[in-house]
């Protein structure tokens, strides 16, 4: 792997028709390489692919795989499923539930996790609760695109009503923060592909 100063970007334009382009930030002192023991969390807003791909990444590399969404307290989930936006409030339980999880989870090795962690306060918060910092791959693609998964997807509680107010708060990591940027717009092949180049 490409060794870093710390705060440094790469980026890597993948080879092909509308591969996706990989961002990796390395903050002071932590290196690009994924270990055993790694806390990876998935980010991005509803429909991006998390789950899909946390839960392949983890299978792959036989680590525990924790759906942020099972966490959620069923108020919020009653909410969301009314095309309520959650607020910060609604969020605080459910990421410190999600941080314990993967404390937890992460006593035996590393763990993978799909949690949306939109804004950085609640990339923040997970990275506080966590014992080790989490890597986190976050995952982003054009408003138009999720809109065209979400309305594929059936059996889930998320109004896709709320993709909007989702992308509205939105904040993307910033330079401080241990993060790859994956462009997740092409197939899923490819995008995973793209998130094991980021981790090797």
């Amino acid at each position: 792997s490409q060794r870093l100063l710390p705060g440094h970007h790469i980026r890597v334009k993948m080879t092909g028709n509308g591969g996706p382009v990989m961002e990796v930030n390395k903050a002071a002192g932590r290196s690009l390489r994924m270990t055993a023991g790694d806390i990876i969390i998935l980010t991005g807003v509803s429909g991006v692919g998390k789950s899909t791909l946390a839960a392949r990444l983890a299978a792959d590399l036989k680590a525990p795989f924790i759906e942020g969404d099972d966490h959620h307290l069923p108020a919020s989930i009653a909410k969301m499923a009314q095309g309520i936006a959650l607020g910060d409030a609604d969020r605080w339980p459910w990421l410190g539930a999600v941080a314990a999880a993967a404390n937890a989870a992460a006593a035996g090795g590393g763990v993978v996790i799909a949690c949306s962690a939109l804004k950085r306060i609640y990339r923040d918060h997970l990275a506080e609760g966590c014992l080790t910092p989490p890597i986190f791959i976050h995952l982003h693609a054009p408003r138009h695109v999720v809109a065209g998964r979400l309305a594929a997807r059936a059996h889930h509680f998320f109004d896709a009503s709320l993709l909007d107010s989702q992308m509205d708060i939105l904040e993307m990591p910033g330079h401080d923060e241990i993060y790859r940027l994956i462009d997740a717009s092409g197939d899923i092949d490819s995008v995973y592909r793209a998130i094991r180049t980021a981790l090797s």
